[in-house]
């Protein structure tokens, strides 16, 4: 059976009570009420909030009973996001390239992701973070920098602030154009996982979120492959695809969770996930 939250007038109720707000179709863009935004990074969804920024996230219907009644004022904050830093004397390509140039990330490799497919990738590092490069049509158009060794931040993923958050990371562009169906994580070391064993993958870039228009272009088949825990978001992303949206539930043996810990494993082959998918 196909899961349906139930649809909640919160958008509604939040759109007048969030700085420089923006409604979408099934989410709000705003400035953050936990960090002084200078441009919109606030998500807000009907049951989920995050923003790219500074990390903060929690449930759509607490927020509320926050701002509700209230002025939002901006507390002051110690988080800093890197991007900003450095797209001040940097371009967003030359960012990631220096980062490319300086080297590949051991976090990464041990998770057997090696350098050469990591170079190949345009993984870098810069400043205890890890950078990817989001690209179309053999262009940089976007970036996420991950938490790496010895970095104390509380957020996982960052974004520079103002990307959209509909960017999807593609290991292989061409990869995915010639597979006849799409595989979808929550999870860029996911992605690359799976591309590593030949198949076609693509990744949020904002964890369990997506609008579905993100995937128009794609008039295929896409199985989306949550990581455990997440089949219930999966579902419901799958449901809003109409005849393309299907979910790959996959018993995962004990001591791993999603696809990456599959290929640590040496489990994860191509066999192995299109057996998954029937």
């Amino acid at each position: 059976m196909i899961y349906r939250p139930k649809i909640s007038c919160l958008l509604d109720d939040l759109i007048d009570r969030l700085d420089h707000a923006r409604r979408y179709e099934t989410y709000i863009v705003s400035l953050c009420p936990f960090h002084p935004d200078k441009r919109p990074s606030f998500m807000v969804y009907e049951d989920w909030y995050r923003c790219l920024s500074c990390g903060a996230e929690g449930k759509t219907e607490n927020l509320l009973n926050k701002l509700n009644g209230h002025t939002v004022v901006r507390p002051q904050s110690n988080f800093k996001n890197p991007w900003s830093k450095w797209l001040k004397t940097q371009s967003l390509k030359d960012v990631l390239v220096s980062a490319w140039e300086r080297g590949q990330s051991v976090y990464i490799r041990e998770r057997h992701i090696p350098d050469k497919v990591q170079k190949k990738l345009g993984i870098g590092t810069k400043e205890n973070w890890i950078t990817f490069p989001i690209t179309e049509n053999n262009k940089i158009v976007g970036g996420i920098a991950r938490r790496g060794d010895n970095n104390s931040s509380q957020s996982k993923y960052i974004v520079p602030a103002g990307q959209s958050p509909n960017l999807l990371y593609i290991p292989s562009k061409s990869l995915v154009e010639a597979s006849e169906t799409i595989y979808l994580t929550f999870g860029i070391l996911d992605a690359i996982s799976l591309f590593l064993v030949g198949l076609g993958a693509v990744s949020t870039t904002l964890g369990k979120k997506l609008d579905p228009s993100a995937l128009d272009s794609y008039r295929k088949k896409i199985y989306i492959i949550p990581d455990k825990g997440e089949e219930k978001e999966a579902q419901f992303l799958a449901s809003k695809l109409g005849w393309r949206g299907c979910v790959i539930y996959i018993d995962y043996p004990e001591g791993t969770k999603d696809c990456n810990d599959l290929l640590i494993k040496r489990i994860l082959t191509r066999d192995y996930i299109e057996k998954e998918s029937g």
